[in-house]
């Protein structure tokens, strides 16, 4: 973001980087009619010099002169442009730092108004965004619900509601809570639930011998065990 404002007939460039604003000392130099050599001095002369370039209140900047050759120059936030301006005399120059000042806090007053406006817009589209899920996911739930008369596998069910876990956890929900055991897996992986003859409750059995589930009680399983791993590890943690 840039705004550019009159001072001395001059146009300076205020410009903002992560919410600071800063004046150059090219555009200061004219502004109260210094050679920028003599500005750039003031601040190179600054002691703590380091310290508010590594806080970044003072930017290292370049520029092209009358002969076309790259020189340096600084952009100054607001507190250090108030200290090395703050000995300039001259004609005009008490007036030149009120402008300055002034063009600050209206740079500062704009700052703050865009940080509203984009967190509005922010937060509408969010609520939006959670809406259309909402709205996308009970569509996904309404497919479910009429598909093979409310009943799915595992694979449909990932398939329809684009659910961002992989088929081995949904297999181990469903293991960990003794509705299917290992041999009802596409792929025989370990065995959570030993117990050979608590096979497929709440289940029955599809025409090539794929278990088939009513889709809540996927959801179910899936986010009980989830909240069962996220319980195990917080136990490993202490």
């Amino acid at each position: 973001m840039n705004n550019i404002i009159q001072i001395n007939n001059i146009s300076v460039d205020l410009s903002t980087d992560n919410d600071s604003i800063f004046a150059s000392t090219k555009d200061i130099a004219s502004v109260f009619e210094k050679e920028h050599k003599h500005v750039v001095a003031a601040v190179k002369n600054l002691t703590n010099l380091q310290e508010l370039i590594d806080e970044s209140k003072i930017m290292t900047i370049s520029y092209t002169d009358s002969m076309n050759r790259e020189q340096t120059a600084y952009a100054l936030d607001r507190d250090v442009f108030s200290f090395v301006c703050l000995g300039f005399t001259g004609k005009g120059a008490d007036s030149f730092k009120w402008d300055y000042i002034k063009a600050f806090n209206i740079m500062e007053e704009n700052l703050k108004e865009q940080a509203i406006m984009i967190a509005e817009a922010g937060q509408a589209a969010l609520v939006k965004f959670h809406k259309a899920e909402i709205a996308t996911l009970e569509a996904k739930k309404k497919e479910l619900n009429t598909y093979a008369g409310g009943m799915v596998t595992v694979g449909r069910f990932k398939q329809v509601t684009s659910l961002d876990i992989s088929s081995d956890t949904v297999w181990n929900a469903l293991e960990h809570y003794k509705l299917v055991h290992s041999e009802t897996r596409p792929t025989k992986f370990r065995m959570l639930s030993k117990d050979a003859s608590l096979l497929t409750a709440g289940t029955i059995t599809g025409t090539k011998g794929t278990p088939i589930f009513t889709p809540s009680l996927i959801e179910n399983a899936v986010n009980g065990y989830l909240e069962f791993l996220e319980a195990e590890d917080a136990q490993d943690e202490e």
